[in-house]
């Protein structure tokens, strides 16, 4: 599994790149966003509870019928929210992008560990739970993060996770995943002052409009 650096600037990228609704950049959303993308991995809190914290890791939150389901939950509150039933296209979309902006963070997080060297087993995530047992693990393109193994309290696992190995693997998702995030930040503020240049010569052009049929 990656740290959690490497689900956070993810997070960021997809944040960045797509918003749910199109509205302004905000820390709140974007802290949302690094919340989202780093869930999966609370499937280590069972095991925490009983002195082995690698015992439910990489379980069913790691899995593709994970993403619909929180995508469904999120496209239900959206909707809630809304004041369920939808009543026009603008509600719907925004429905329909919330749900697909929470289900590309959690996949988001998936994908990355499958591109992640693991060394306990089993290696990989189940990407196909309940369709089947097998765990998948495409590439390992980011290095492993060093943790204690065994049974071991809370504090003990945390404390195995500061080391050196684990320093370097933070700055190789920093050096990997940071270019991409100022790509996705550009790509960002492009489209919006293009959105907003659309928005001020459709204004002007209607303003002349008007001063030509006062005219007439």
């Amino acid at each position: 599994m990656p740290l959690p650096v490497a689900h956070s600037l993810a997070s960021g990228i997809i944040y960045s790149s797509a918003d749910a609704d199109g509205s302004l950049f905000t820390w709140r959303r974007l802290l949302l966003a690094m919340m989202i993308a780093n869930a999966p991995d609370l499937d280590f809190l069972p095991g925490l509870l009983i002195g082995d914290p690698n015992r439910f890791h990489h379980g069913p939150t790691h899995s593709l019928a994970a993403v619909l389901i929180v995508a469904g939950i999120a496209a239900c509150g959206a909707a809630l929210g809304a004041r369920w039933p939808l009543r026009g296209k603008i509600e719907a979309r925004a429905v329909a992008g919330t749900a697909i902006m929470v289900g590309a963070l959690w996949f988001s997080h998936i994908l990355l560990d499958l591109f992640t060297e693991d060394l306990f087993g089993p290696f990989g995530v189940p990407l196909l739970w309940p369709f089947s047992d097998r765990y998948f693990l495409f590439y390992p393109w980011f290095p492993n993060v060093a943790r204690y193994s065994g049974p071991s309290g809370p504090l003990a696992f945390f404390l195995s996770l500061l080391n050196w190995h684990n320093a370097w693997a933070a700055t190789a998702e920093i050096l990997t995943l940071t270019p991409v995030l100022a790509l996705s930040i550009w790509w960002r503020r492009r489209r919006h002052s293009g959105t907003r240049e659309t928005t001020a010569s459709y204004a002007a052009t209607s303003s002349l409009d008007l001063s030509s049929s006062d005219s007439d």
